[in-house]
């Protein structure tokens, strides 16, 4: 009886011992970190209201900023024009960094051609077409921050972003960076989607940070300043 149970016992201590170096055998699947967190990107903007279909100019959108805005915005865009005073609500200061960086491209576009319920800001697809008035949408959206910064950024970019993103914007390894539908995204948005996306890559310097966000910008417009690509365009005369 004894010798039947010594037996028993020996026969499931194989099969446990089998099976644990069986299972020691099989090879575990590996863990897969989940994809980084992104910010989903507009699917419709509006029939109204297109997108960009290339790359817009705001050293042309200065000639029709100069042509039709300085009365109340004033030569730098500080809302001081000749004509502030009379204005209420008085127009805005397109220097004020801190309110720029919530403003959207897509904001001055639809501001431009649709004007600004309860102010003085008269609509003006009447006068530009869609091209022209993206030009200006991003000239005025630019001058918040001086050409300086955004060069400081391109550097920042090339050390950290270009492998991947190229020094197009295009994508190598990853997304494209000049994808029209970003006009719908604010300067807030956007640092917000980098610091998800690459945390552990984000310039940890607040300057650099900064200004990466604005280089990343450049890929959907050319800045005063900057060379066109292709032949540089001359504007339409303004009407």
């Amino acid at each position: 009886m004894t010798a039947s149970r010594d037996g028993a016992t020996a026969a499931i201590a194989a099969v446990v011992v089998g099976c644990a170096v069986a299972a020691c055998a099989v090879r575990r699947p590996p863990v897969i970190a989940p994809p980084p967190v992104r910010t989903p990107l507009p699917t419709a903007i509006g029939a109204a209201h297109a997108l960009p279909e290339a790359r817009s100019l705001a050293w042309v959108g200065a000639t029709y900023y100069r042509h039709y805005c300085t009365e109340c915005h004033g030569e730098a865009g500080a809302g001081d024009g000749p004509g502030a005073g009379l204005l209420d609500p008085p127009p805005t200061d397109f220097t004020d960094r801190a309110y720029m960086r919530r403003q959207t491209p897509l904001w001055y576009y639809r501001s431009i051609t649709d004007g600004v319920v309860g102010s003085s800001m008269a609509p003006w697809a009447p006068r530009l077409r869609p091209a022209e008035r993206w030009d200006a949408a991003f000239y005025v959206w630019s001058m918040a921050v001086p050409d300086a910064v955004r060069s400081r950024g391109a550097a920042v970019y090339g050390q950290a972003c270009a492998a991947c993103h190229g020094s197009d914007g295009r994508g190598v390894r990853a997304a494209r960076l000049d994808d029209p539908r970003r006009v719908a995204l604010s300067r807030d948005d956007a640092a917000a989607a980098l610091a998800r996306a690459h945390p552990d890559r984000v310039p940890r310097a607040a300057g650099d940070r900064d200004a990466l966000v604005e280089h990343l910008w450049t890929f959907l417009y050319a800045p005063v300043g900057a060379a066109a690509d292709g032949a540089p365009a001359t504007p339409s005369p303004p009407r």
